[in-house]
């Protein structure tokens, strides 16, 4: 069964979408199913302090990923954003 998360953030249902279709926790995964990530900076020069923060949650299980400079974020408070894939098997309905 398909679950969209939102942020609350009033651009969702103008821009149609949604901050997370079925966060992990919700869905039954874990971080370890992460297979998958791509920062997104703002600044490109604090990209270590970037990657120790993702090294914390993603260190052992080390996921593929890529960090990009962005030019902005949509909210401007903003500076990183992380998009996450995870893989889940899940049993087929009957």
């Amino acid at each position: 069964m398909r679950q969209n998360i939102s942020s609350g953030r009033p651009w969702e249902p103008v821009v149609g979408y949604s901050r997370a279709v079925s966060a992990l926790q919700p869905a039954g995964a874990r971080l370890d199913d992460v297979v998958r990530t791509r920062i997104y900076v703002t600044d490109i020069r604090r990209w270590e302090e970037v990657g120790r923060a993702h090294g914390e949650f993603f260190g052992t299980i080390r996921p593929a990923t890529s960090m990009v400079e962005v030019a902005k974020l949509i909210d401007p408070d903003m500076l990183v954003e992380i998009e996450a894939d995870a893989y889940l098997a899940l049993p087929h309905p009957i």
